[in-house]
Protein backbone atom coordinates (compact mmCIF):
# COMPACT_ATOMS: atom_id res chain seq x y z
CA UNK A 1 0.00 0.00 0.00
CA UNK A 2 3.13 2.29 0.75
CA UNK A 3 4.39 1.46 -2.69
CA UNK A 4 1.64 1.97 -4.28
CA UNK A 5 1.57 5.64 -2.99
CA UNK A 6 4.23 6.50 -3.89
CA UNK A 7 3.61 5.78 -7.36
CA UNK A 8 0.59 7.70 -7.46
CA UNK A 9 2.33 10.86 -5.97
CA UNK A 10 5.03 10.52 -8.52
CA UNK A 11 3.14 10.33 -11.45
CA UNK A 12 1.04 13.37 -10.60
CA UNK A 13 4.47 15.30 -10.48
CA UNK A 14 5.22 14.21 -13.54
CA UNK A 15 1.83 15.00 -14.94
CA UNK A 16 2.20 18.80 -13.49
CA UNK A 17 5.67 19.12 -15.08
CA UNK A 18 4.36 18.16 -18.40
CA UNK A 19 2.37 20.31 -18.44
CA UNK A 20 4.05 23.29 -17.05
CA UNK A 21 6.47 22.71 -20.82
CA UNK A 22 3.87 23.23 -23.11
CA UNK A 23 4.31 26.66 -24.78
CA UNK A 24 0.51 27.60 -23.06
CA UNK A 25 2.27 26.91 -19.87
CA UNK A 26 5.60 28.94 -20.77
CA UNK A 27 3.83 32.08 -22.05
CA UNK A 28 0.88 32.22 -18.49
CA UNK A 29 5.02 32.33 -17.05
CA UNK A 30 6.77 35.08 -18.68
CA UNK A 31 3.27 36.85 -18.21
CA UNK A 32 1.35 39.36 -20.38
CA UNK A 33 4.36 41.04 -22.00
CA UNK A 34 5.86 38.69 -23.06
CA UNK A 35 10.02 37.18 -22.68
CA UNK A 36 11.84 39.65 -20.50
CA UNK A 37 14.78 40.41 -23.47
CA UNK A 38 11.40 40.95 -25.74
CA UNK A 39 9.34 43.59 -23.47
CA UNK A 40 9.33 47.24 -25.11
CA UNK A 41 12.13 49.70 -24.02
CA UNK A 42 10.80 52.77 -22.14
CA UNK A 43 11.29 56.30 -23.97
CA UNK A 44 14.23 57.43 -23.30
CA UNK A 45 14.68 61.23 -21.67
CA UNK A 46 15.84 64.01 -23.55
CA UNK A 47 16.90 67.42 -23.49
CA UNK A 48 15.51 69.75 -25.94
CA UNK A 49 15.52 73.88 -27.55
CA UNK A 50 13.71 75.07 -29.96
CA UNK A 51 15.16 76.68 -33.53
CA UNK A 52 14.97 80.51 -33.22
CA UNK A 53 15.45 83.37 -35.60
CA UNK A 54 18.39 85.86 -34.71
CA UNK A 55 21.69 87.13 -35.38
CA UNK A 56 24.90 85.54 -35.69
CA UNK A 57 28.25 85.86 -36.87
CA UNK A 58 31.06 83.96 -38.57
CA UNK A 59 34.19 84.32 -36.70
CA UNK A 60 37.78 83.45 -35.73
CA UNK A 61 38.37 83.90 -32.29
CA UNK A 62 42.17 85.39 -30.81
CA UNK A 63 43.79 86.57 -27.86
CA UNK A 64 46.84 88.71 -27.48
CA UNK A 65 48.93 91.62 -26.23
CA UNK A 66 49.05 95.04 -26.87
CA UNK A 67 52.59 96.10 -27.85
CA UNK A 68 54.40 99.07 -29.09
CA UNK A 69 55.34 99.49 -32.73
CA UNK A 70 57.50 102.55 -31.53
CA UNK A 71 59.39 101.99 -28.18
CA UNK A 72 63.14 102.94 -27.36
CA UNK A 73 65.74 102.50 -24.47
CA UNK A 74 67.32 105.96 -24.03
CA UNK A 75 70.83 106.14 -22.88
CA UNK A 76 73.48 109.18 -22.46
CA UNK A 77 76.08 108.90 -25.15
CA UNK A 78 79.27 109.78 -22.79
CA UNK A 79 79.82 108.70 -19.14
CA UNK A 80 79.70 110.88 -16.03
CA UNK A 81 77.47 112.24 -13.26
CA UNK A 82 73.96 112.96 -14.30
CA UNK A 83 73.23 116.32 -13.61
CA UNK A 84 69.44 116.47 -14.08
CA UNK A 85 66.46 113.98 -14.68
CA UNK A 86 63.25 115.98 -16.20
CA UNK A 87 61.09 112.89 -16.13
CA UNK A 88 60.01 109.95 -14.29
CA UNK A 89 57.51 106.99 -14.79
CA UNK A 90 54.39 107.66 -16.79
CA UNK A 91 55.52 110.78 -17.68
CA UNK A 92 54.00 112.39 -21.14
CA UNK A 93 56.75 114.03 -23.18
CA UNK A 94 56.67 115.88 -26.99
CA UNK A 95 59.30 114.65 -29.27
CA UNK A 96 62.44 117.19 -28.76
CA UNK A 97 62.17 117.62 -25.02
CA UNK A 98 64.86 117.10 -22.93
CA UNK A 99 64.58 114.54 -20.74
CA UNK A 100 68.00 114.43 -18.62
CA UNK A 101 71.24 115.71 -19.01
CA UNK A 102 75.03 114.53 -17.76
CA UNK A 103 77.41 117.15 -16.44
CA UNK A 104 79.08 118.55 -19.37
CA UNK A 105 80.97 122.01 -17.81
CA UNK A 106 83.74 120.92 -20.03
CA UNK A 107 81.48 120.73 -23.00
CA UNK A 108 79.49 123.97 -22.35
CA UNK A 109 82.99 125.79 -21.72
CA UNK A 110 84.42 124.70 -25.05
CA UNK A 111 81.10 125.46 -26.62
CA UNK A 112 81.11 129.30 -25.42
CA UNK A 113 85.14 129.62 -26.32
CA UNK A 114 84.27 128.97 -30.08
CA UNK A 115 81.51 130.97 -29.98
CA UNK A 116 83.33 133.64 -28.81
CA UNK A 117 86.06 133.11 -31.52
CA UNK A 118 82.74 133.00 -33.57
CA UNK A 119 82.02 136.75 -32.16
CA UNK A 120 85.59 138.09 -32.97
CA UNK A 121 85.91 136.55 -36.61
CA UNK A 122 82.26 137.93 -37.10
CA UNK A 123 83.31 141.48 -36.00
CA UNK A 124 86.17 141.22 -38.10
CA UNK A 125 84.19 140.61 -41.13
CA UNK A 126 81.59 143.59 -40.19
CA UNK A 127 84.60 145.46 -40.80
CA UNK A 128 86.13 144.13 -43.76
CA UNK A 129 82.86 144.28 -45.35
CA UNK A 130 82.42 148.25 -44.19
CA UNK A 131 85.85 149.01 -45.89
CA UNK A 132 84.90 147.10 -48.98
CA UNK A 133 81.54 149.53 -49.30
CA UNK A 134 83.67 152.95 -48.08
CA UNK A 135 86.40 151.50 -51.31
CA UNK A 136 83.73 151.32 -53.67
CA UNK A 137 82.09 154.75 -53.06
CA UNK A 138 85.77 156.41 -53.36
CA UNK A 139 86.68 154.38 -56.67
CA UNK A 140 83.03 155.63 -57.90
CA UNK A 141 83.58 158.94 -57.21
CA UNK A 142 87.22 158.99 -58.51
CA UNK A 143 85.53 157.95 -62.03
CA UNK A 144 83.03 161.01 -62.08
CA UNK A 145 86.40 162.84 -61.06
CA UNK A 146 88.05 161.63 -63.77
CA UNK A 147 85.56 161.54 -66.04
CA UNK A 148 85.08 165.38 -65.41
CA UNK A 149 88.98 165.71 -65.80
CA UNK A 150 90.09 167.11 -62.34
CA UNK A 151 91.62 163.58 -61.47
CA UNK A 152 93.80 161.31 -63.01
CA UNK A 153 93.89 157.48 -64.77
CA UNK A 154 96.83 156.76 -62.83
CA UNK A 155 94.37 157.90 -59.45
CA UNK A 156 91.60 156.25 -60.50
CA UNK A 157 93.58 152.68 -60.51
CA UNK A 158 95.21 153.22 -57.53
CA UNK A 159 91.41 153.12 -56.09
CA UNK A 160 90.60 150.31 -58.55
CA UNK A 161 93.65 148.68 -56.65
CA UNK A 162 92.48 149.05 -53.08
CA UNK A 163 89.13 147.44 -53.49
CA UNK A 164 90.78 144.59 -55.09
CA UNK A 165 92.42 144.51 -51.72
CA UNK A 166 89.97 145.33 -49.53
CA UNK A 167 87.56 142.37 -51.36
CA UNK A 168 90.65 140.01 -50.76
CA UNK A 169 90.65 140.88 -46.98
CA UNK A 170 86.86 140.11 -46.51
CA UNK A 171 87.01 136.94 -48.72
CA UNK A 172 89.80 135.74 -45.95
CA UNK A 173 87.61 136.92 -43.13
CA UNK A 174 84.54 135.08 -44.64
CA UNK A 175 86.37 131.86 -45.00
CA UNK A 176 87.51 132.42 -41.46
CA UNK A 177 83.81 132.42 -40.31
CA UNK A 178 82.95 129.79 -42.39
CA UNK A 179 85.96 127.90 -40.66
CA UNK A 180 84.78 129.13 -37.26
CA UNK A 181 81.05 128.07 -37.61
CA UNK A 182 82.03 124.58 -38.21
CA UNK A 183 84.14 124.67 -35.15
CA UNK A 184 81.05 125.79 -33.47
CA UNK A 185 78.72 123.40 -34.70
CA UNK A 186 81.48 120.33 -33.66
CA UNK A 187 81.21 121.53 -30.26
CA UNK A 188 77.14 121.96 -30.22
CA UNK A 189 77.33 118.49 -31.35
CA UNK A 190 79.75 117.27 -28.44
CA UNK A 191 77.65 119.44 -26.24
CA UNK A 192 74.73 117.46 -27.51
CA UNK A 193 76.23 114.09 -26.31
CA UNK A 194 75.57 115.00 -22.89
CA UNK A 195 72.07 115.67 -23.60
CA UNK A 196 69.44 113.07 -23.93
CA UNK A 197 66.12 114.00 -26.09
CA UNK A 198 62.43 112.35 -26.38
CA UNK A 199 62.63 110.99 -30.11
CA UNK A 200 59.24 110.70 -30.49
CA UNK A 201 55.76 112.23 -27.88
CA UNK A 202 55.08 109.16 -25.70
CA UNK A 203 55.19 108.07 -22.06
CA UNK A 204 57.94 106.81 -19.38
CA UNK A 205 57.28 103.50 -18.94
CA UNK A 206 60.57 102.70 -17.34
CA UNK A 207 63.90 104.85 -15.16
CA UNK A 208 66.85 103.21 -14.50
CA UNK A 209 68.71 105.90 -12.48
CA UNK A 210 68.93 108.86 -10.25
CA UNK A 211 70.36 112.17 -10.25
CA UNK A 212 73.97 112.35 -9.00
CA UNK A 213 73.74 109.35 -10.21
CA UNK A 214 77.29 107.84 -12.56
CA UNK A 215 76.38 106.91 -15.63
CA UNK A 216 78.12 104.78 -18.27
CA UNK A 217 78.17 105.76 -22.01
CA UNK A 218 75.00 103.61 -23.95
CA UNK A 219 74.15 102.14 -20.21
CA UNK A 220 69.78 102.30 -20.72
CA UNK A 221 68.38 105.02 -18.53
CA UNK A 222 64.78 105.67 -19.66
CA UNK A 223 62.26 103.74 -21.80
CA UNK A 224 59.84 105.71 -23.66
CA UNK A 225 56.62 103.94 -25.21
CA UNK A 226 54.17 106.11 -27.73
CA UNK A 227 51.08 104.66 -26.90
CA UNK A 228 49.76 105.97 -30.59
CA UNK A 229 51.77 103.06 -31.92
CA UNK A 230 50.32 100.10 -29.51
CA UNK A 231 48.73 97.44 -31.54
CA UNK A 232 47.21 94.63 -30.56
CA UNK A 233 49.11 91.28 -31.84
CA UNK A 234 47.63 88.36 -32.39
CA UNK A 235 48.20 84.68 -33.29
CA UNK A 236 46.21 83.22 -36.39
CA UNK A 237 45.83 79.78 -37.54
CA UNK A 238 47.83 79.79 -40.98
CA UNK A 239 44.96 77.83 -42.01
CA UNK A 240 42.52 81.29 -41.29
CA UNK A 241 45.27 83.28 -43.29
CA UNK A 242 42.99 83.70 -46.23
CA UNK A 243 40.06 84.85 -44.60
CA UNK A 244 42.03 88.08 -43.28
CA UNK A 245 42.71 91.30 -45.29
CA UNK A 246 44.05 94.55 -44.33
CA UNK A 247 41.73 97.01 -42.80
CA UNK A 248 39.10 93.90 -42.20
CA UNK A 249 36.64 94.93 -39.19
CA UNK A 250 37.35 92.74 -35.72
CA UNK A 251 35.50 92.59 -32.42
CA UNK A 252 38.26 93.39 -29.58
CA UNK A 253 37.99 93.78 -25.40
CA UNK A 254 40.60 94.59 -22.89
CA UNK A 255 40.16 93.26 -19.62
CA UNK A 256 42.07 96.18 -18.09
CA UNK A 257 39.84 98.76 -19.39
CA UNK A 258 36.54 97.30 -18.18
CA UNK A 259 36.18 94.32 -21.22
CA UNK A 260 33.76 96.37 -22.65
CA UNK A 261 33.40 95.75 -26.37
CA UNK A 262 36.03 97.93 -28.61
CA UNK A 263 36.14 98.16 -32.25
CA UNK A 264 39.67 97.46 -34.11
CA UNK A 265 40.99 96.69 -37.95
CA UNK A 266 43.74 94.53 -39.49
CA UNK A 267 46.63 96.76 -39.08
CA UNK A 268 49.25 94.68 -40.97
CA UNK A 269 49.99 90.80 -41.52
CA UNK A 270 53.35 89.73 -40.83
CA UNK A 271 54.50 88.27 -43.75
CA UNK A 272 55.94 84.92 -42.21
CA UNK A 273 54.22 81.66 -41.10
CA UNK A 274 55.88 80.72 -37.61
CA UNK A 275 56.78 76.98 -38.20
CA UNK A 276 56.75 75.76 -34.64
CA UNK A 277 53.11 77.25 -33.80
CA UNK A 278 52.14 77.22 -37.53
CA UNK A 279 50.26 80.54 -36.82
CA UNK A 280 51.23 84.05 -38.25
CA UNK A 281 51.18 87.03 -36.23
CA UNK A 282 48.38 89.75 -36.83
CA UNK A 283 48.13 93.52 -35.94
CA UNK A 284 45.37 95.03 -35.02
CA UNK A 285 44.65 98.73 -34.43
CA UNK A 286 42.31 99.57 -31.76
CA UNK A 287 39.65 102.12 -30.91
CA UNK A 288 40.08 103.57 -28.16
CA UNK A 289 41.89 106.49 -26.65
CA UNK A 290 45.55 106.10 -26.43
CA UNK A 291 45.58 107.58 -22.76
CA UNK A 292 43.71 104.13 -22.03
CA UNK A 293 45.80 102.00 -23.36
CA UNK A 294 48.89 100.35 -21.86
CA UNK A 295 51.71 98.26 -23.16
CA UNK A 296 51.39 94.54 -22.17
CA UNK A 297 47.57 94.98 -21.73
CA UNK A 298 45.86 91.78 -22.60
CA UNK A 299 42.89 91.48 -25.39
CA UNK A 300 40.40 88.89 -26.74
CA UNK A 301 38.18 89.25 -29.76
CA UNK A 302 37.08 87.37 -32.66
CA UNK A 303 37.52 88.53 -36.73
CA UNK A 304 34.18 88.95 -38.17
CA UNK A 305 33.84 87.05 -41.47
CA UNK A 306 30.24 87.06 -42.04
CA UNK A 307 27.06 88.69 -40.42
CA UNK A 308 23.14 87.43 -40.53
CA UNK A 309 20.79 88.65 -38.84
CA UNK A 310 17.84 86.72 -39.18
CA UNK A 311 19.57 83.40 -39.32
CA UNK A 312 17.61 79.59 -37.61
CA UNK A 313 19.70 79.41 -35.18
CA UNK A 314 20.18 75.69 -32.79
CA UNK A 315 22.57 75.02 -30.27
CA UNK A 316 25.84 73.78 -31.45
CA UNK A 317 25.10 70.44 -29.44
CA UNK A 318 22.05 69.53 -31.49
CA UNK A 319 23.95 69.11 -34.63
CA UNK A 320 25.01 65.58 -35.44
CA UNK A 321 26.87 64.13 -38.51
CA UNK A 322 24.60 60.70 -40.11
CA UNK A 323 27.20 57.91 -39.22
CA UNK A 324 25.77 56.23 -42.36
CA UNK A 325 24.83 58.94 -45.36
CA UNK A 326 27.43 61.58 -43.53
CA UNK A 327 24.46 64.10 -43.90
CA UNK A 328 24.26 66.78 -41.26
CA UNK A 329 21.08 66.01 -39.01
CA UNK A 330 19.33 67.24 -36.30
CA UNK A 331 16.58 65.70 -34.26
CA UNK A 332 13.23 66.66 -34.68
CA UNK A 333 10.18 66.00 -31.52
CA UNK A 334 6.75 66.05 -33.23
CA UNK A 335 3.43 67.03 -31.51
CA UNK A 336 3.65 63.54 -30.82
CA UNK A 337 6.55 63.68 -28.98
CA UNK A 338 8.93 61.03 -32.08
CA UNK A 339 12.01 61.82 -32.54
CA UNK A 340 13.21 61.66 -35.92
CA UNK A 341 16.11 62.84 -37.47
CA UNK A 342 15.46 65.47 -40.09
CA UNK A 343 19.16 66.64 -42.35
CA UNK A 344 19.65 70.35 -42.56
CA UNK A 345 22.37 72.43 -44.08
CA UNK A 346 24.94 74.28 -42.29
CA UNK A 347 25.34 78.07 -43.11
CA UNK A 348 27.52 79.39 -39.95
CA UNK A 349 28.44 78.95 -36.48
CA UNK A 350 29.72 80.57 -33.75
CA UNK A 351 30.80 79.22 -29.96
CA UNK A 352 27.20 78.68 -28.97
CA UNK A 353 24.66 78.41 -31.80
CA UNK A 354 24.86 77.09 -35.77
CA UNK A 355 22.58 78.36 -38.29
CA UNK A 356 20.76 76.07 -40.53
CA UNK A 357 18.53 75.95 -43.78
CA UNK A 358 16.35 72.64 -43.76
CA UNK A 359 14.50 73.22 -40.70
CA UNK A 360 11.20 75.66 -39.14
CA UNK A 361 11.46 78.05 -36.69
CA UNK A 362 9.80 76.98 -34.00
CA UNK A 363 10.56 73.70 -34.11
CA UNK A 364 11.39 71.29 -31.18
CA UNK A 365 15.40 69.64 -31.59
CA UNK A 366 17.00 67.09 -29.11
CA UNK A 367 20.17 69.21 -27.40
CA UNK A 368 21.23 65.64 -25.73
CA UNK A 369 21.21 62.72 -25.57
CA UNK A 370 20.31 60.95 -29.03
CA UNK A 371 22.35 57.66 -27.83
CA UNK A 372 19.52 55.63 -27.42
CA UNK A 373 17.36 57.39 -30.06
CA UNK A 374 15.80 55.69 -32.99
CA UNK A 375 13.59 57.38 -35.75
CA UNK A 376 10.23 57.74 -34.97
CA UNK A 377 10.78 56.60 -31.11
CA UNK A 378 9.02 57.81 -28.31
CA UNK A 379 10.89 60.53 -26.17
CA UNK A 380 10.29 62.26 -22.79
CA UNK A 381 11.39 65.80 -22.67
CA UNK A 382 12.96 66.30 -19.41
CA UNK A 383 13.47 70.04 -19.64
CA UNK A 384 9.92 71.71 -20.29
Amino acid sequence: MVFNGVRTIVASCLAVLALGCTPEAAADASGPGGPPAERERPAPGVRVALVEKGPIEASIPFTGELVARERVTLAPEVSGRLASLAVDVGDAVLAGAVLAEVDAALANRELQLERSRLGVVEARLTQARAAVTIAERELERMRALVASGVRTETELLELSDALTRAEAARDVVDAERTQQQRAVERAQTERGRYTVVAPFDGIVTAREVSVGQTVSAQAPILTLVSPASLRLAVEVPESALASITPSQPARVSLDAVGGEALSATVDRIVPAVNVASRTVQVELAVDAPSAALREGMFGRGAFVLERVVDALLVPIPSVHTDRETGETVVWVVDEDGLATPTPVVERMRDERNVALEGIDEGATVITSPVERLSPGGAVIVVNR
